[in-house]
């Protein structure tokens, strides 16, 4: 029966890394420091300590983290499961008047825009030549200035959103033909290798139903 066992174990995982041949780690690449915090870093005891955590997750596995920042501001930090930093986003304070709230922005965003330039140009390719798979680069997101809304004292109010994160360049996702025959050779590759070892599937499992 553990024959049985061993000989269905070892099918699955065969098949199940043909599966996941084109898959890669992450890679470990320090980024820019972006509101104290440095980009796919790992997070040191005292700094996770002082985080809250929202319990909430993103789609992808990520945990989200919160700390109140200077003048109502709030930082939300989006971590893998071994405190690396994937993402840091900033909600700023509350301001009464749109154009206040707009100028403020146009700033902060400007200062956190320089900061990836400056990554990126440090990581870019010689000659400017456009970025290849499996380069590393960072990357921002904005919100402008909105009306908080609700009913709390600040519900009038403006706040926008920063955010910034590193990605990893990829190839062009394929459409049409190409990808059908792709697909369909992963597909009969994985039917050969199930039907090769099915024959020593059902022997094991009959030995060992023998043999207990």
């Amino acid at each position: 029966m553990q024959r049985g066992l061993c000989t269905v174990v070892s099918l699955s995982l065969i098949v199940s890394s043909l599966g996941g041949c084109a898959s890669q780690a992450k890679p470990r690449v320090a980024g820019p420091q972006v509101y104290g915090y440095t980009l796919n870093q790992r997070l040191s005891v005292d700094e996770f300590k002082a985080l809250s955590d929202t319990g909430l997750e993103t789609m992808s596995g990520l945990s989200i983290y919160e700390l109140k920042a200077p003048a109502g501001a709030k930082l939300s930090l989006y971590l893998e499961r071994t405190l690396w930093v994937d993402r840091v986003e900033k909600l700023s304070g509350p301001f009464e008047v749109a154009s206040d709230c707009e100028n403020a922005f146009k700033d902060e965003s400007a200062q956190l825009q320089a900061t990836i330039a400056e990554f990126n140009s440090r990581r870019a390719r010689p000659g400017g030549a456009p970025r290849q798979v499996g380069d590393i680069y960072a990357s921002q997101s904005t919100t402008p200035c909105e009306r908080k809304g609700g009913r709390d004292t600040d519900a009038q109010s403006y706040r926008y959103r920063l955010a910034a994160s590193l990605s990893t360049e990829t190839a062009p996702v394929k459409h049409g033909l190409s990808e059908k025959v792709e697909n369909a050779y992963m597909g009969m590759w994985m039917g050969i290798f199930t039907i090769v070892l099915l024959p020593f599937v059902l022997v094991g499992a009959a030995v060992g139903a023998v043999t207990d």
